[in-house]
């Protein structure tokens, strides 16, 4: 894992309303901001899976 407290996940693809699975951690990062622009470039290059924040 990472020392960061905020975290990219890559998961399964993911509909409104759906609850992640098979998370893997991708990233760990200072802030928030930082970590959804992480998961906003990855989710642009990879429509097969989806990316999410939270607590690393």
């Amino acid at each position: 894992m990472s020392n960061m407290p905020w975290a990219v996940y890559r998961c399964d693809r993911i509909q409104r309303g759906q609850t992640p699975q098979n998370e893997v951690f991708v990233s760990g990062h200072l802030t928030p901001g930082e970590a959804m622009d992480e998961a906003n470039r990855l989710k642009a290059g990879d429509r097969s899976n989806s990316y999410i924040v939270g607590a690393a």
